[in-house]
């Protein structure tokens, strides 16, 4: 009952913050969300520069291949109803399956939508498990501008085992620092952000 009433009072901005149990949850999230970020970069960096100048720690022999990372190893391959091979024009699209192996393990699927010379749409999933927390990503749909320093525009579902309770929601991004999520924790309707900097949450 008390652990309720704490995680009503954190979700209505009342009381004195969070309870301990909830900002676990929420920075198992926000690790979840720095991991899949990077895996998310990672890949579509790749595709973007398929045609061109592969980044160094990618390896590619068409359809296979394989990203090194800090936490490491991605592979996977990549399918397009175009022709890629000078690579992602305007109006075509590629879809590269990934595979995580490393201190963190995953796996999932981005597909990269060149709408415009330097602005692409995302769509996919992906699953990071890092420790003891797992982060799924669902019904990915975001809009990247490479000539921006600007963030992604958009938003996915997730969900996520934490050590101290599933969570599941959905992230919105607006091209700031900062995403905004809205989920649902051991019942209750919870609001919190994630700096994009630091993964850390904020209430």
């Amino acid at each position: 009952m008390f652990l309720l009433l704490a995680l009503l009072l954190a979700a209505c901005g009342g009381g004195s913050g969070p309870s301990a149990e909830l900002l676990a949850a929420a920075q198992c999230t926000g690790l979840g969300l720095e991991d899949l970020r990077e895996v998310f970069e990672e890949v579509t960096g790749f595709l973007a520069s398929i045609g061109g100048t592969l980044p160094p720690n990618v390896t590619y022999t068409a359809p296979d291949y394989s990203i090194t990372m800090s936490f490491g190893t991605i592979a996977g391959s990549v399918t397009s109803p175009d022709d890629i091979s000078d690579g992602i024009d305007a109006g075509e699209a590629a879809t590269a399956s990934w595979n995580l192996a490393g201190t963190v393990a995953g796996n999932g699927t981005f597909t990269l939508d060149r709408i415009a010379a330097q602005q692409f749409a995302v769509s996919g999933d992906g699953s990071v498990v890092d420790g003891a927390c797992v982060f799924n990503a669902t019904n990915v749909d975001l809009d990247i501008d490479l000539a921006s320093s600007l963030g992604p525009v958009g938003s996915f579902d997730f969900n996520g085992v934490t050590p101290t309770g599933p969570i599941l929601g959905t992230m919105t991004f607006d091209g700031s620092d900062t995403a905004v999520v809205d989920a649902i924790y051991l019942g209750i309707d919870v609001t919190f952000t994630i700096d994009l900097n630091t993964f850390a949450p904020g209430f």
